[in-house]
């Protein structure tokens, strides 16, 4: 038997974020991010103003773009505060990138290949 996902489950199967936080609010903001890179896996993650991770995970996920229709997404949720997004691409030699202190909604584009990449913040 065959297993097929619509774009819509591997959507969610790219942002497997609880719908709660740590301390079980509902989440107040989200992070969304377009993933355009040619064939690069990334890491996308938020941490708060103390520097601790409150979203996202510590593996890299395929980030790369959908010649077949829509690009792909990650997002990530979490409590309402300060927040910073930082992204790195396996085997780049570029830094990782910041962007941030934030403390609403936000939208960023991560695009280019491994040994030159953006991730620039766009308009939601």
């Amino acid at each position: 038997m065959a297993i097929i996902f619509s774009v819509d489950q591997r959507i969610n199967h790219l942002s497997p974020d609880r719908q709660y936080g740590a301390q079980g609010l509902e989440h107040a903001y989200t992070s969304d991010t377009n993933l355009d890179l040619t064939l690069c896996s990334c890491r996308i993650w938020v941490e708060d103003s103390n520097g601790k991770r409150i979203s996202g995970g510590k593996s890299y996920h395929d980030c790369s773009y959908n010649s077949y229709g829509s690009n792909y997404h990650r997002i990530l949720s979490f409590p309402n505060q300060t927040y910073t997004v930082y992204a790195k691409v396996l085997a780049s030699f570029e830094e990782t990138k910041k962007r941030g202190p934030f403390t609403g909604d936000t939208c960023f584009h991560i695009h280019g290949n491994v040994d030159n990449w953006k991730f620039e913040q766009v308009t939601c």
